[in-house]
């Protein structure tokens, strides 16, 4: 185990070593696949891998690292704080809620999660420019793809998942509440873009 462990962190700094020197996207991509790959360690080590927790921390390490690529800093830390108001009135209400934290509850937070990331990516993808989210998004094949895929992930881990990860299946109702309460993110956005856009002309 130590000679497997020792030859995979030989094997990773001679990796890096390579990518300093070229820099830019290569560098930062392979930084941010090291990161995930110790922060799946670190799961391992508190069995957390194939739980909500576990994904929760690999899409805010993606979200994290997205952020830090595009360069946009300015609205990033009063975004997060309000993100982190939200998920925390949420845990605090289920965990004192009669039968606390159950699986059912761990579910809609867990999917509430990901769905205000889901809308907030329309969000990034004019971010800095008072563009409507929506402009131009049916020639956006990349952006088409992952939507699917957030989408049909989500559902599939939600309403099958159960035994991996961790997830009670949800009736259509709590979807689509899930859906419209956090699509909140991606309205009050355009919102914004479109008083920009009016103060400008």
């Amino acid at each position: 185990m130590f000679k497997t462990r020792l030859l995979s962190g030989i094997v990773l700094v001679i990796i890096l070593i390579a990518t300093v020197g070229t820099g830019g996207g290569l560098l930062f991509g392979f930084l941010a696949l090291i990161s995930l790959i110790g922060l799946s360690e670190l799961y391992k080590v508190v069995d957390v891998q194939n739980k909500i927790l576990g994904l929760t921390g690999y899409l805010g390490a993606v979200v994290y690292y997205g952020i830090l690529y595009t360069g946009q800093m300015q609205y990033v830390t009063l975004l997060t704080i309000a993100f982190l108001v939200v998920l925390m009135a949420m845990i605090y209400y289920f965990t004192n809620a009669d039968g606390g934290m159950t699986v059912q509850r761990l579910t809609i937070f867990f999917t509430f999660f990901v769905m205000l990331q889901f809308w907030n990516l329309f969000n990034a993808r004019v971010f800095g420019t008072t563009d409507s989210a929506f402009k131009g998004l049916t020639k956006s094949y990349g952006m088409e793809l992952i939507v699917l895929a957030i989408l049909g992930g989500q559902f599939l881990i939600v309403q099958f998942g159960g035994a991996v990860f961790r997830t009670e299946p949800l009736d259509w109702q709590t979807w689509l509440i899930i859906i419209g309460s956090s699509s909140l993110v991606l309205w009050i956005g355009e919102l914004i873009r479109l008083v920009k856009r009016l103060t400008q002309k």
